[in-house]
C-alpha cells in the first residue's frame, strides 16, 4: 500500500487511498467515467507530493533514504466497483485503494496482496525482459561477493553486450531491436541454473553472476549462449531475416580477497571492451587476484604433481 515518490532517487513519500462503500449502485458510474472526485483526488496528490518532496529535502531532520511520509485520505462516495478503474488510471496507478466497509474485506486483501507484488516486482526487474534490472543486480553482487569472501569460494561475473546493436535499431526499428533484447534474456533466462542471477543492467547490455563457477564452466555456459543466439533467426515485418551476435566480458574470482561490486563491473567490462576488439561474437575472461583457498603447506607443489602424474 505504499507508493514511492518520483520527487527524487534518495526520497521516499507514500500513500493510501482508503474507499468506503456508501451504497451508490456500481451501474450509476460509467466505467470511463472522470468523476469530480477522482479528479480532485489527483490535483490534491499532485500538491501533495510537491509540498512532501520539498519538506523532505530541505528538512533540518532530512535524512537521505530515511525520511517518509503516511497520508491517508478518504472516499466516500466510491464503492468496491471502482477500485479497478482506480488502478488503470495512470496517475493513479502506483496508489492503492483498501475499503473501509464491514463486508467480506478478504478479497481486497488478496487485491492489495496482488499490487504490492506487482510494485515489488517493478521496482526489481527489467520490464522488456522480465530479468533483474541494474539496481537489483548490484545488490545480489554484493551479497555474493561478500559470501566468496567469507567462505572461499568461487564466482564468475560476466557482462553481455549485443554487438552492432545501433545498426538494428537503425536499419530494423526500435520495435525489432526490441525483439532481439527479449529473446536474448529469454535465452539466459533458460539457459542458467535455479542460482544463478541474470540481468538487463543497460540498453543492450546484460550481466550473470554464477556462484561457484570456475573459469572452464562458466565460460562454456557463455559459449553455449553464444551459440543459441546466434543460432536465433529474427524476423521483423516484411524485410529479410537476420541473426544477431554478442560479445562477453567474465570476471573470475576466488578466495578471500574484497572486492566491490563496482571494481568487479570494472573489470568484466575491460574483458568485454576485448572481446569487441577481437571480432566481437567472442568471451574474454579475466582472472582476478585471489587469496589462496588452502594452506600453501597443504598443496602438492608442481614438482611434485610431475612427480606423481608424469
Amino acid at each position: 500500500m505504499w507508493k514511492r515518490s518520483s520527487m527524487g532517487a534518495s526520497i521516499r513519500s507514500y500513500g493510501i487511498i482508503c474507499c468506503t462503500d456508501t451504497g451508490r449502485h456500481p451501474a450509476d458510474m460509467n466505467a470511463g467515467e472522470h468523476t469530480p472526485e477522482i479528479e480532485e483526488l489527483k490535483a490534491e496528490l499532485k500538491l501533495l507530493g510537491e509540498r512532501l518532496g520539498a519538506a523532505l529535502n530541505t528538512g533540518p531532520h532530512y535524512k537521505a533514504g530515511a525520511a517518509c511520509s503516511v497520508v491517508a485520505r478518504l472516499l466516500p462516495v466510491l464503492g468496491d466497483a471502482d477500485f479497478d478503474r482506480i488502478a488503470r488510471d495512470p496517475e493513479l496507478r502506483s496508489w492503492i485503494t483498501v475499503p473501509l466497509d464491514q463486508g467480506d474485506v478478504y478479497t481486497h486483501i488478496i487485491h492489495l496482496q496482488k499490487r504490492l507484488e506487482e510494485l515489488s516486482y517493478k521496482t526489481d526487474h527489467d520490464m522488456l525482459t522480465g530479468l533483474l534490472n541494474r539496481r537489483a543486480f548490484e545488490c545480489f553482487l554484493e551479497q555474493e561477493l561478500n559470501r566468496a569472501k567469507r567462505q572461499h569460494t568461487r564466482v564468475a561475473v560476466a557482462i553481455l553486450d549485443v554487438d552492432n546493436f545501433k545498426a538494428i535499431n537503425d536499419r530494423y526499428g526500435h520495435l525489432c531491436g526490441d525483439q532481439v533484447l527479449a529473446t536474448l534474456g529469454r535465452i539466459i533466462d533458460n539457459s542458467t541454473r535455479a542460482y544463478d542471477t541474470c540481468a538487463r543492467i543497460g540498453g543492450e547490455e546484460f550481466a550473470i553472476i554464477l556462484p561457484g563457477s570456475g573459469p572452464l564452466k562458466s565460460r562454456a555456459l557463455l559459449e553455449r549462449l553464444l551459440s543459441l543466439f546466434r543460432e536465433t533467426e529474427f524476423r521483423c515485418e516484411t524485410l529479410e531475416p537476420f541473426t544477431a551476435t554478442f560479445s562477453v566480458g567474465l570476471a573470475y574470482l576466488r578466495g578471500g580477497d574484497s572486492f566491490t561490486p563496482k571494481t568487479v563491473l570494472e573489470i568484466a567490462d575491460q574483458a568485454l571492451y576485448r572481446a569487441k576488439g577481437k571480432g566481437k561474437n567472442t568471451v574474454e575472461m579475466v582472472k582476478m587476484a585471489v587469496e589462496e583457498l588452502y594452506p600453501k603447506a597443504t598443496m602438492v607443489q608442481s614438482d611434485e604433481k610431475r612427480f606423481l602424474f608424469g
